[in-house]
């Protein structure tokens, strides 16, 4: 169809892919761009026994699904780049929430009336503005108004439309934090915000109670975070660092900081924002070792053992978390001598002994994350 047309490739089948999530705005994308051809194609074979053939040309010549398509495809793209930034390993967790925060008052903006907008809460019909004044996107009334449907199918469309919004807020608000002044607080902590002399927060404006232990002295605390905005960092190497995309790195510096007698006079201070800014906001590198496990113990080595298994996982853990390959790593003299007869397991065992001291694969992730 496109043969007189210069520097037009043929799009490629997207590959099949066990996370499918990450590949559906994709493929909506490349439907909408080849929605004639593939109309064309499927016009060609309608005459075969084919019953999906038969069944897909039925879905291509109706409009009202090509619109639904239309609407859908830039609220997926968004879908997937904010779970994509959740994947991230050292993402700031304080900015992925309140973009998702944004995110979600952005769908309720679709559809609220002015003063439900900014509200956690399940969506009512006396929340909804009027079907005329709902926001489906500017492509999706382009391309309605070129069409040629009647009312009653506009309407059954845009209903269809609204309840795949109401239940993208629906979804988007179980993903909320039930506490954002927690956030908010773990914001104040971030170099870029710490150590600014017009952002920077007072100690007494921190929600201190419900972010510190009861172990925690406050005052120590206190004194602390007043002296750190105070300190020369140059000297102690943190001009280095990129504040605004490594705050791990910066408060592992603060923890270690000396003053001229020696005293690791922020210790309390950085143990405290360390544990905090370690606390998981998603799955998402517990299922890259599960799926680094799968790629190890194929059903070629399904006779490997745990130990082993467990070598392998760690060192491509490690590697993984500082972006580095196996062709950088340098080995050393105290690591060859190890490479010995010692290094081999020479028990002998029955195969009925050996179900009771291995582990189970549980155990062995759970000893291996926590390692």
């Amino acid at each position: 169809m496109n043969a007189n047309i210069p520097n037009l490739h043929p799009t490629k089948f997207l590959s099949p892919s066990e996370t499918r999530w990450l590949v559906t705005g994709k493929v909506i994308d490349s439907v909408i761009r080849q929605w004639h051809e593939l109309t064309a194609y499927f016009r060609c074979i309608r005459y075969t026994k084919n019953y999906s053939s038969r069944s897909l040309l039925e879905m291509l010549n109706d409009r009202s699904n090509y619109l639904y398509l239309v609407f859908a495809s830039p609220l997926i793209n968004e879908f997937e780049q904010i779970n994509a930034s959740f994947q991230h390993t050292n993402a700031d967790q304080c900015r992925l929430f309140k973009d998702l925060d944004v995110f979600y008052i952005s769908l309720r903006s679709r559809i609220c009336r002015d003063k439900y907008v900014r509200m956690y809460e399940k969506i009512e019909d006396t929340h909804l503005k009027p079907i005329t004044d709902i926001l489906f996107g500017a492509k999706f009334y382009q391309e309605l108004s070129e069409s040629k449907l009647s009312n009653e199918q506009v309407l059954n469309i845009k209903h269809r439309c609204l309840n795949f919004l109401k239940t993208a807020v629906d979804e988007v608000s179980m993903r909320l934090p039930e506490k954002f002044k927690f956030f908010d607080t773990l914001q104040a902590f971030h170099p870029d915000v710490l150590l600014s002399q017009s952002r920077g927060v007072q100690f007494h404006e921190l929600n201190v109670a419900e972010f510190c232990t009861s172990d925690e002295n406050l005052d120590d605390l206190e004194k602390q975070y007043i002296n750190i905005r105070l300190c020369d960092w140059t000297n102690a190497g943190i001009d280095q660092i990129d504040l605004n995309n490594d705050q791990m790195n910066f408060w592992c510096n603060v923890y270690n900081f000396k003053n001229a007698a020696g005293v690791c006079c922020f210790r309390t201070l950085a143990k405290l924002v360390l544990n905090k800014l370690c606390l998981p906001i998603s799955n998402a590198f517990v299922e890259r070792v599960f799926s680094q496990a799968a790629l190890a113990k194929t059903k070629v080595r399904n006779k490997m053992g745990h130990k082993l298994l467990k070598s392998i996982l760690m060192i491509r853990s490690h590697l993984m978390l500082n972006n580095s390959c196996c062709k950088d790593f340098v080995v050393s003299e105290e690591i060859l001598k190890k490479f010995n007869s010692s290094m081999y397991d020479h028990d002998e065992t029955n195969e009925g002994d050996t179900d009771n001291t291995e582990p189970d694969d549980m155990e062995l992730m759970a000893e291996i994350l926590q390692e």
